[in-house]
């Protein structure tokens, strides 16, 4: 997992487990509350269009620390990715299923091209699917 930071790609990742659990975090997730990861454990659960369309309504929240918390609104979901971006689009969030639980990371698009960081963090889940 630390592989995904050192190219500084990524703000933050997590791996929550399918029960909400977050088990590994570093950068500047690592304050995230556990129940802030709950919301993630039905992305790709369901895969019913329904859900989907109710899923990017509805969108996600991280806290923040002392500022509010950023609201995210899904723009893409597969199978077994989703892409979110912030209401100001300056930041972007990935979630990949994997296995064992949901990889969650976000970063900073005025930074890095959203494109590049997909791709990286796509690679990355792909190594650990094989």
């Amino acid at each position: 997992m630390g592989q995904l930071l050192k190219h500084g790609l990524l703000d933050g990742v997590s791996l929550i487990t399918p029960q909400g659990k977050c088990i590994y975090s570093k950068g500047c997730l690592t304050d995230v509350a556990e129940t802030a990861w709950r919301q993630f454990t039905d992305v790709f659960r369901y895969a019913t269009p329904k859900h989907d369309e109710e899923m990017c309504q509805r969108g996600f929240q991280l806290p923040q620390g002392d500022k509010p918390p950023l609201q995210f609104k899904v723009f893409k979901k597969t199978f077994c990715s989703m892409y979110a971006t912030s209401e100001s689009k300056r930041e972007g969030l990935i979630a990949c299923s994997l296995p064992y639980g949901t990889l969650i990371c976000v970063f900073s698009s005025v930074r890095h091209p959203a494109n590049a960081v997909i791709v990286h963090v796509e690679n990355f889940c792909d190594s650990l699917r094989a």
